[in-house]
């Protein structure tokens, strides 16, 4: 399958113009497939914080 680049330009501008997500064109066994992407929002996690451990305080001794 010869495909001119104008008419590749062509079929870009219809999936862009007419809001279509996927064109695939078939000839016999081979095929080309135009996909549009959608947009990938990623979402940045912090870990939680952790806190140090208070040290343990000295127990006076009990008054006898």
């Amino acid at each position: 399958m010869k495909i001119e680049l104008e008419y590749l330009e062509k079929l870009v501008s219809l999936v862009k113009e007419n809001g279509l997500t996927e064109l695939t064109l078939e000839e016999g066994e081979k095929a080309i497939v135009i996909k549009k992407e959608g947009t990938v929002v990623t979402q940045q996690v912090s870990a939680p914080f952790m806190h140090a451990a208070m040290p343990a305080q000295a127990v006076a001794p009990a008054a006898a």
